[in-house]
């Protein structure tokens, strides 16, 4: 079996192809095979398609999971040749192949955009592309279907090519985790950014950044990062609206609206007081990371300026905190934690974070703003329960707590690591290792991002033009905004507007002195035929479904949480997205969507739910104290 994987960026967006090559060298059919993989965190399949030895390729759909169990199962009963394409996690996918003839090649073809990250970085503008490879063990129950789990046999059969566009505009292109070569170069015009696809004057040729591994391929061991660093434009970015005309659904629209962070933090200095609160992951799968975990905090915590109080918290089985609160930043309680730091071993057992952050933020002073550092491996199922804390402990503190999360290790859980961080209205950063280049920018950008002062509620006014509670829109609440990262907002139509005729929409927000800034942001229409905005839209749309921040959650008529009214709305709105929208996000057990392709010329939908998966490790096994974890103070 092999991998390939062809990238192509255009500014912060990647349209990325996974190609698998699978191959039954046995004379007898395979009934059935899975192979379960990473994909970036939160990424949207917009396709998916297989080939049979050199037959027809066959190009899936999305349905309904029960409608789509019964159609894959038929086909395996029938014995025809398949192929599934299912998301367990919101980063963690599975190929099924059913019925494969004796001594046959099968090759399945996976596309997806993905948005890159935005580094917080003062006079540097850099974007991070990062492609998973591999999927480390967990601590604590894993879902049913992840029941015994084998490792992989695919060794050195990864081969990664990067297109990277506009590269004129490109200082530099890095990579911290593999060594690459990178060729600059003009190719066939597509393409290069959201103004040429709006512009109906094709350019016959583009600059280009070819981006390879230098190996030719590389093992499944770590994830590959790539980090773009272009020139800075002249003064601000500024805010941006597109709208994109759905080239084959009549009258569907969907308006993207980019915010860049500087338009919420113009003005904004350090805070000058609050509380900084750090909790260390000692559990036994940070045996490798220690030394990375106690160098980020030794410069964490040398960072802090005075005026600001400190605690350190460490957590496994249970939890334990430096001192029973936060103390003033003085040399002597300096000296005190970085002695307690250099004794930190990976000796707590389990990873049971949700109890641990649930005493962190308990024990935190409410009166102050308070900014909560996790360092971590995020090697945990169950990421709901944990992701919900942070979201609601921002929302009732109205901005007063943020979340920044560090993930340590070659192979993070981003869902995880950047969950906390959007969730919680704080930036996430992921370091490899002590000995990594360039570990220390990534710290320093999140410290400089945790020292920044509270903007507090977030609001921008489009709802005159857009009536985002009478249409699909994510963020539902504007709230949600993340001031550290460049935020998107989605809006899909299935009615007729006036927002190409009107030209404009205007945006408004309030700075952390109360002032108000408004500002009238033209609408730029893509008029070549394109779906890249509905499907980045339906994702954001269906991951908010999933959170429980829907315009069916927020809305003033919504119905008791938990309802069986609640649940039918939900399934309702995602099986309509997902299937108009060709999207098989995942949703919860009972809402997921995949993509099944069947062969003899019939093309079925898939289906979310298998009997089995089989991992590239198995979970990490469950050592909770009975009792449940205790805070300890030292």
């Amino acid at each position: 079996m092999s991998i390939s994987v062809d990238s192509r960026i255009v500014q912060d967006t990647a349209r990325v192809t996974f190609t698998q090559q699978f191959w039954n060298n046995a004379d007898l059919p395979i009934m059935k095979a899975l192979y379960t993989f990473p994909l970036p965190n939160g990424c949207t399949v917009t396709e998916f398609s297989c080939r049979i030895g050199r037959g027809e390729s066959m190009n899936a759909i999305v349905m309904p999971r029960q409608e789509a169990q019964e159609a894959f199962n038929d086909a395996i009963v029938r014995g025809a040749t398949t192929a599934l394409l299912e998301q367990d996690t919101p980063e963690i996918f599975t190929s099924s192949l059913g019925n494969i003839p004796p001594n046959t090649r099968f090759k399945t073809k996976i596309t997806l955009i993905t948005l890159l990250k935005h580094r917080f970085a003062d006079e540097r503008k850099i974007t991070t592309f990062t492609i998973p490879t591999y999927i480390a063990g967990r601590y604590g129950r894993a879902p049913d279907e992840f029941h015994g789990a084998t490792s992989t046999d695919v060794h050195k059969g990864l081969s990664i090519q990067v297109e990277v566009l506009e590269s004129d505009r490109i200082k530099q292109v890095t990579s911290s985790t593999h060594d690459i070569s990178v060729d600059r170069l003009s190719g066939s015009q597509a393409a290069e950014n959201f103004e040429d696809l709006a512009d109906e004057t094709p350019k016959k040729t583009t600059s280009i950044a070819l981006v390879k591994l230098k190996d030719g391929s590389t093992f499944l061991d770590r994830d590959f990062v790539l980090d773009i660093e272009s020139f800075l434009q002249g003064g601000l970015e500024q805010p941006k609206a597109w709208l994109e005309v759905h080239p084959t659904l009549e009258n569907h629209q969907a308006l993207m609206v980019t915010i860049p962070p500087n338009f919420f933090m113009r003005d904004t200095g350090n805070e000058s007081g609050g509380e900084i609160l750090f909790l260390a992951d000692r559990s036994g799968s940070m045996v490798d990371k220690m030394d990375a975990l106690k160098s980020a905090l030794r410069f964490f915590v040398k960072g802090i300026p005075l005026g600001r109080k400190f605690n350190i918290w460490s957590f496994g089985s249970d939890y334990q905190s430096l001192w029973p609160q936060s103390v003033d930043y003085t040399e002597e309680n300096v000296h005190q934690a970085l002695k307690d730091i250099n004794a930190f071993d990976s000796n707590m057992g389990g990873t049971e974070l949700l109890a641990a952050l649930e005493a962190v933020i308990r024990f935190r002073d409410t009166s102050t703003p308070c900014d909560i550092i996790i360092l971590t491996d995020g090697e945990v199922w169950r990421l709901d329960e944990t992701l919900n804390l942070v979201q609601r402990t921002r929302t009732y503190s109205q901005g007063l707590v943020r979340f920044f999360s560090l993930g340590i290790g070659r192979a993070v859980s981003h869902a995880l690591v950047e969950g906390i961080a959007k969730s919680g209205g704080g930036y996430s950063e992921v370091v490899s290792s002590a000995s990594q280049d360039g570990w220390e920018d990534r710290v320093v950008a999140m410290l400089k991002a945790a020292l920044t002062r509270h903007v507090g509620s977030l609001e921008i006014d489009i709802k005159s033009q857009c009536k985002p509670y009478g249409e699909s829109m994510s963020p539902a609440d504007l709230g949600f905004l993340n001031p550290f990262q460049s935020n998107r907002i989605f809006v899909l139509f299935d009615e007729a507007t006036d927002l190409n005729e009107r030209g404009f929409i205007e945006i408004k927000s309030r700075t952390a002195d109360g002032s108000h800034i408004s500002e009238r942001v033209l609408i730029q229409t893509i008029e070549k035929g394109d779906t890249t905005l509905h499907g980045l839209g339906s994702r954001a749309i269906l991951e908010d479904l999933e959170r429980g921040c829907s315009k069916i959650h927020l809305s003033a008529a919504r119905p008791q949480r938990g309802s069986p009214e609640e649940q039918r709305l939900i399934r309702t709105e995602a099986e309509a997205i997902a299937c108009s929208q060709c999207n098989p996000r995942q949703m919860s057990a009972e809402f997921r969507a995949g993509l099944l392709c069947v062969r003899n010329g019939k093309r079925l939908p898939t289906i979310s739910r298998r009997s089995r998966l089989k991992p590239f490790r198995g979970a990490k096994p469950d050592r909770s104290p009975e009792n449940g974890p205790k805070k300890k103070s030292r």
